[in-house]
């Protein structure tokens, strides 16, 4: 759980391509991605069941700007977002948890 709150660089990323991305100032990362989902939603139409296909890239940076922590999520089926990777846990963490994709 993260308890500091950190500037996060949200992209929205569909089928590899970065189609739209968001500064947001929050204390957990999934509530950027909320945020992004809401814009994402009014701007390419997507229905809340219909996140297949999409990533959400979440970037805190240090002051020299280099990456400081990177979260990867995808939508879960009820339009939550649900963490896919972490750079500080070295991976995939539902590939290593043993489920699917």
């Amino acid at each position: 759980m993260f308890e500091e709150l950190a500037d996060w660089e949200v992209r929205a990323v569909r089928a590899g391509d970065p189609l739209s991305f968001g500064y947001f100032r929050q204390t957990h990362p999934e509530d950027a991605v909320a945020l992004l989902m809401i814009i994402v939603r009014a701007k390419f139409g997507v229905a809340m069941n219909a996140w297949g296909g999409w990533a959400f890239w979440c970037v805190s940076r240090a002051q020299s700007g280099e990456p400081r922590h990177t979260l990867v999520f995808e939508i879960s089926p009820a339009g939550r977002p649900l963490r896919l990777a972490d750079s500080r846990q070295g991976g995939f963490l539902q590939l290593e948890r043993g489920s699917a994709g």
